[in-house]
């Protein structure tokens, strides 16, 4: 992190403009888990039980969110809430701008079905650790390709396979050959 505050100091933090400023800043950083995480995500929490989904944190469009759980529904919404405080003025003015992620309808409104739960970084690399390597990739590859080379003629139906059943048992997928009847001299072994 940039920045590490320390506040727990005697004789009074001088909280200022400035300061909070940099507060601000200091956790934008965590922003970047957003993006990370990709649009519609779920990162933490919002398991369903029952007709119920936990509260949890969510991604949606780069921004982290607290989604509140509740009831299922089909769409959630960003649900905007202005905190008033008084000033030193004794003016009212928002100061806080609270974001949290509700079940429900507004303007704009995400499915919930779209949401995808993140697998962990350790359940990744498991996978990644038991996948296929390049070099087997590159061989299974090789294979193909050679199967292709050795098969062409066959798929492009210029091979006659000898057949040594009636016509009707012909597998699904073959046909009779008729260009040789009359042509191969095929004796029979009595």
């Amino acid at each position: 992190m940039k920045y590490n505050f320390k506040f727990l100091q005697t004789d009074g933090v001088p909280l200022t403009n400035d300061l909070m400023h940099l507060i601000e800043e200091a956790y934008e950083i965590f922003e970047v888990l957003g993006d990370l995480a990709g649009n519609l995500t779920i990162l933490k929490g919002c398991s369903l039980i029952g007709s119920t989904v936990e509260p949890g944190i969510v991604a949606i469009e780069g921004k982290l969110y607290h989604f509140e759980g509740g009831l299922v529904s089909d769409t959630v919404y960003i649900n905007l809430e202005e905190i008033k405080k008084t000033f030193q003025n004794q003016t009212e003015k928002v100061l806080i701008e609270k974001r949290t992620v509700k079940f429900g309808n507004a303007l704009t409104t995400y499915n919930w079905a779209d949401f995808v739960r993140l697998e962990t970084l350790k359940e990744i690399q498991a996978k990644v650790n038991n996948g296929v390597t390049m070099q087997m990739f590159n061989a299974l590859l090789a294979e193909i390709n050679l199967l292709k080379i050795k098969t062409a003629p066959i798929i492009n139906g210029g091979i006659v396979f000898p057949f040594r059943k009636p016509a009707i048992e012909i597998p699904e997928g073959w046909k009779e050959c008729i260009d040789f009847r009359g042509k191969t001299n095929a004796k029979s072994q009595s």
